[in-house]
């Protein structure tokens, strides 16, 4: 069990208990290993919604997602997830609230537990209706596991079922193959297709998925080591979400500000940026955006010469790195593997 629950357990503070433990494996079909994941998610929701109506809660659900408020987010679709009936006549909202907690799993860096609920999505079969959009999540999932192979069979079955007039899927459809071609490496191929999401969003009147996209430019210009450039787009995403109320977008585009200038040796702007990212992420109750922002504040410390400060920002970063997966992210790669290196 991570330590992040373990503490809260012994402190009193959480007390998953046998009942809930299997309540909690019935609900969302997923390995005992995992109900751990399922624990501290659950220990992030907020208040249980009052309303019981399936579509108020998936809409609310979403809705506190892109505004950055996760604890009632998740409150409303884990409600969402225990109220939705199983009868086969309303068999797709079932589907579609395990898809919304695939996506918010993800969102989290709980990969494997957003891969096991999509393995259950996947092996019903999804509805006709949901058939792109989850094999759309199941190419994130992949992609973000290490296993680009399987990614781009997703992003290709998905492509060849799309209903091109669903122009809110086909700019998704559209941003995960940009993702997917940054990590290959096909830039220009990127931009291309990340253009084509971003010009669908603004369609659709998505303006979470354009922060989102506006992120991405972010990483592409980074891929190119133009710096400069990178740095104004990342400052344009950044406006350009909390315009729109996305207050983790905006919080980590801030963050990649922060990473940036460490990468050109600009320390005191840095950390500057990277203490501002952390205590908004922190405010949200982001896990993953704290591991990241206090591990960049790590480097930046050690590379201005103040050690003792860096380690204490390792030593935050380490503990939040039990949020992250590892086949994802380099930087939990690295905490962890100098975490061994200084056990030994």
């Amino acid at each position: 069990m991570p330590v992040s629950s373990l503490s809260l357990i012994e402190t009193g503070r959480s007390d998953p208990g046998v009942f809930r433990l299997h309540r909690l494996l019935q609900l969302y079909e997923v390995p005992a290993h995992l109900v751990a994941n399922l624990i501290e998610m659950e220990e992030q929701s907020g208040a249980v919604p009052t309303t019981r109506d399936p579509d108020e809660l998936r809409r609310a659900g979403l809705d506190y997602w892109k505004t950055g408020d996760i604890g009632r987010a998740l409150a409303h679709l884990m409600a969402l997830r225990e109220l939705v009936p199983t009868d086969e006549a309303l068999r797709w909202k079932k589907q579609q609230a395990l898809l919304d907690f695939s996506i918010a799993a993800t969102g989290l860096g709980r990969l494997q537990l957003a891969r096991e609920i999509l393995n259950e999505l996947l092996c019903e079969p999804p509805d006709p209706s949901l058939i792109t959009k989850v094999l759309l999540q199941a190419a994130t999932v992949w992609s973000r596991s290490g296993a680009a192979d399987a990614a781009m069979a997703f992003l290709k079955q998905a492509e060849s079922r799309a209903d091109r007039s669903d122009k809110a899927t086909v700019a998704w459809l559209h941003h995960a193959h940009a993702r997917e071609l940054v990590e290959r490496g096909k830039l220009k191929q990127a931009q291309t297709r990340l253009e084509k999401a971003i010009a669908g969003y603004r369609e659709v009147k998505d303006t979470y998925g354009e922060a989102r996209g506006r992120l991405l430019r972010v990483g592409i210009a980074e891929k190119r080591r133009d710096v400069d450039t990178a740095l104004v787009l990342a400052q344009e995403a950044r406006e350009f979400a909390l315009r729109h109320g996305h207050r983790v977008l905006a919080g980590m585009a801030l963050l990649r500000r922060g990473h940036l200038y460490v990468q050109i040796e600009k320390h005191g702007q840095a950390i500057r940026a990277l203490q501002t990212s952390l205590a908004e992420l922190a405010g949200l109750g982001d896990p993953h955006g704290r591991f990241l922002a206090h591990y960049w504040l790590s480097v930046a410390y050690d590379r201005s010469g103040d050690a003792e400060r860096a380690r204490f920002e390792a030593r935050s970063a380490r503990h939040f790195s039990g949020f992250v997966d590892t086949r994802s992210c380099p930087e939990a790669r690295d905490m962890r593997s100098a975490h061994g290196r200084e056990e030994r």
